[in-house]
């Protein structure tokens, strides 16, 4: 399960706030919501300084691993590389610079693959 505890105090050491939250995930923020204090979610766009949104994600569920239809190597001849998860509501998204894929859209003629992310989608 995982997870920590923060507690504020004030000046006086009395205890103003405090909260249990779930095992965290890189890049990605966890807080109450915009208006609503009993609300926690887990939130795409970190936003410090700034007001939470007012929606989130209630349960951070991951993608499983991509599967490639073809192993990491150099080829000489070009072929068409399939990636695939376990999940059919899966997106798969990637950058070819090795930065940390988002669900911005890339476009798909490009010969190299460094880095993949899959997301899932929630309705």
């Amino acid at each position: 399960m995982g997870g920590e505890s923060v507690y504020l105090f004030n000046k006086d050491s009395i205890l103003v706030d405090s909260v249990f939250f779930p095992k965290q995930a890189a890049n990605i923020s966890y807080g109450r919501i915009y208006g609503d204090i009993e609300q926690w979610r887990y939130f795409h766009e970190p936003s410090p300084q700034k007001t939470n949104p007012i929606s989130g994600i209630e349960k951070l569920d991951f993608a499983s691993k991509p599967v490639f239809s073809e192993k990491a190597g150099f080829y000489k001849k070009p072929f068409k590389l399939k990636l695939s998860v376990l999940q059919n509501t899966a997106k798969i998204h990637y950058t070819i610079d090795g930065s940390s894929p988002t669900q911005a859209k890339l476009p798909h003629n490009r010969t190299s693959l460094k880095k993949l992310l899959g997301f899932l989608l929630f309705h």
